[in-house]
């Protein structure tokens, strides 16, 4: 007998579109968020000469490498304006099992999540595996995606526990701003919720949007808990690492759910993150003005599509949520929307996914 709440799932949209590409000759592979650009080969190379060492053949701390959380200080100080400790880090799986540990540490079955929509799919998905009951707040699409601060307000109820979000968003590419966030974070402390951020795409903003941390607000220092990853800004998708920042008292209570999941970040791919925080960093310019570009280009060739899309300009990550018209400009289906996902000045991906991101399960 299998669990009646992982029944309840529907599959993954985008990992069976992947199992039936398979099956066909010549398709266009429309689903992953895969750069196509490879780590850099000072991130490979010491990944490499690790494992050569023998350095790699068994388990890190729980918590990760120690050398590792010592740059990962040095980086929230630097770009994230976030001051932190080593003790105050751990080094997770991707971003994704960071931000899946944060959730099961800050909720209780029946507890209600905050997430603004549409969101990433994942991030309903792990509040449902926690037993919990994601509450989706429409972003406001005429205004670019943008977050309805009072909209979010009034979904609070005594069984609130977390807001959880992503900044660049996925999958309409919005940048919050820091307003908008400083609102978001006003809300938690008068209501003592926890916010949870995915912040996977920090560095590729555009036209002048900032990223703002949360966690940089010295009053939410024990109300967030942020979440990053190694995999867009080094272009290190398959090597499953990232990391996140929460107070000293929180940590212990996430980690209790970092050990079953993992044990510890593969320890080769946390070699492979030291060098990338302590080598050159001109390559997450580099993959900036590459999604820049991919962006424009993606815009002006709907703007050539008359009456077929609609869209807003996204602000930053490398992703775009058209909404797709009839040929008399009318919407053939109001929660029919594709985020599309750029990547080399081409567009490579697309996917259909309901507006509102997943119905309540």
């Amino acid at each position: 007998m299998t669990s009646k709440r992982v029944e309840r799932m529907p599959k993954s949209a985008i990992h069976e579109m992947t199992r039936l590409s398979r099956e066909i000759e010549d398709v266009a592979f429309l689903s992953w968020a895969k750069p196509t650009s490879k780590a850099p080969s000072h991130i490979r190379d010491a990944a490499i000469k690790a494992i050569k060492e023998g350095l790699t053949d068994g388990y890190s701390e729980s918590s990760g490498l120690l050398p590792l959380r010592k740059e990962i200080v040095k980086k929230l100080k630097r770009d994230n304006k976030i001051d932190a400790d080593p003790s105050q880090i751990i080094v997770t799986v991707g971003a994704i099992e960071g931000l899946a540990a944060a959730v099961m540490a800050v909720i209780d079955p029946g507890d209600e999540v905050i997430l603004p929509s549409p969101t990433y799919s994942t991030h309903v998905t792990q509040v449902v595996l926690a037993s919990g009951k994601p509450v989706f707040v429409p972003l406001i699409e005429d205004d670019g995606f943008t977050i309805n601060v009072n909209a979010l307000e009034k979904a609070i109820t005594p069984r609130t526990r977390a807001i959880l979000y992503c900044s660049p968003n996925n999958p309409t590419g919005t940048v919050f701003s820091e307003r908008q966030v400083r609102q978001i974070a006003e809300m938690a402390l008068k209501h003592n919720l926890v916010v949870i951020t995915d912040e996977a795409y920090e560095y590729f903003t555009f036209d002048g949007n900032r990223h703002f941390s949360i966690g940089s607000i010295p009053e939410m220092k024990r109300n967030a808990v942020s979440c990053y990853t190694f995999t867009k800004t080094y272009s290190m998708t398959g090597w499953r690492i990232g990391y996140l920042h929460a107070d000293k008292d929180f940590i212990p209570q996430i980690a209790k759910a970092h050990i079953p999941f993992a044990i510890c970040a593969p320890v080769p791919s946390q070699y492979a993150a030291l060098a990338a925080l302590k080598g050159p960093q001109d390559c997450i310019e580099e993959f900036q003005k590459k999604y820049e570009s991919a962006r424009d280009l993606m815009c002006s060739r709907l703007d050539n599509l008359e009456h077929v899309f609609q869209y807003h300009k996204p602000g930053g990550s490398y992703l775009m949520f058209p909404k797709i018209l009839s040929k008399s400009g009318s919407v053939v289906n109001l929660r029919t929307c594709a985020p599309i996902h750029l990547f080399g000045g081409q567009p490579i991906g697309i996917r259909f996914k309901n507006k509102g991101i997943q119905a309540k399960p």
